[in-house]
């Protein structure tokens, strides 16, 4: 599944992986590099892995966030997983250091 340039991942061992798309546009072969952002491990809210029927990436938030903290348009704010018709919402957590974004590239 992906979310403008995310790639998430459900693996069988309950894990899911995030991953960072970036298109190389290199005549006449274009190319996609794809780097590993982040692992979450799903194995304390599902009860067996084959109850996950779809999981989402959203920019959905569930809570006033502060003007400081609002997020860039590009980001993923929250992953959607429906686990046997009900529906778990994991947002993102903005409280501790955050990964910064390289500005020149």
């Amino acid at each position: 599944n992906t979310f403008r340039d995310m790639l998430i991942v459900f693996c069988a061992d309950s894990h899911v992986a995030m991953f960072s798309l970036e298109r190389k546009n290199l005549q006449p072969n274009p190319s996609v590099s794809i780097t590993k952002v982040q692992e979450i491990s799903l194995s304390s809210f599902i009860p067996h892995p084959l109850c996950v029927a779809g999981l989402t990436l959203t920019s959905l938030v569930s809570e006033s966030v502060s003007s400081k903290l609002s997020p860039t348009a590009k980001e993923a704010e929250s992953m959607l997983v429906n686990v046997s018709g009900k529906l778990l919402m994991f947002q993102r957590d903005r409280t501790g250091p955050q990964i910064k974004e390289e500005t020149n590239k």
